[in-house]
C-alpha cells in the first residue's frame, strides 16, 4: 500500500500516513495539525517543516498582533442604571484569631488519648472548653 505520498508504519496497530494530503489514520495529524510521530517517521527524507501549518509559526502570531486591539464597550456600562442592579457581594468572613486548629483523623491502630472534661466530667475527646453539653 505504499506510493510516493502513502506510507504504512508498521505498529501496533498499523497505520497510514498520506504525506500529500496531510493525514494519518491515527488522526493526531488532523487535530493537532503538526506531524504525529508516525508522520515523521515517513517524512525522513524531507523537511518536517513543510508540512507544519502556517498557524504554529511565529510570523503568523506576529501578524495576529500586529494591529492594535481596541476595548469592546458592554451593555453594563451603556444606559443601565445602577439603583436598578442587584449586586452579588461575597459573604462576609472573618479570620479567626490565632493558628487554625486541625482535627486529623487518627491512623489505624493510633489509640486516641482520653481527657475527663472539667464541666461535664465525662471521659472523652474533648475539654472544658470544647464541651458541647448546655450548661
Amino acid at each position: 500500500m505504499s506510493s510516493d505520498s502513502v506510507f504504512e508504519v508498521h505498529l501496533y496497530p498499523s497505520v497510514t500516513v498520506d504525506i500529500l494530503n496531510c493525514t494519518c489514520t491515527c488522526y493526531q495529524w488532523q487535530i493537532n495539525g503538526f506531524p504525529c510521530a508516525h508522520a515523521v517517521v515517513a517524512i525522513q527524507t524531507s523537511d518536517i517543516n513543510d508540512y507544519v501549518k502556517d498557524y504554529f509559526y511565529t510570523s503568523s502570531f506576529r501578524e495576529a498582533y500586529s494591529q492594535p486591539i481596541h476595548p469592546i464597550f458592554t451593555a453594563l456600562k451603556v444606559g443601565v442604571r445602577e439603583e436598578n442592579c442587584e449586586f452579588v457581594l461575597p459573604p462576609n468572613m472573618r479570620q479567626p484569631a490565632g493558628r487554625l486548629k486541625n482535627r486529623r483523623i487518627p491512623s489505624r491502630g493510633e489509640k486516641i488519648r482520653q481527657i475527663k472534661c472539667g464541666r461535664c466530667e465525662r471521659l472523652g475527646t474533648h475539654n472544658k472548653k470544647t464541651c458541647q453539653k448546655p450548661i
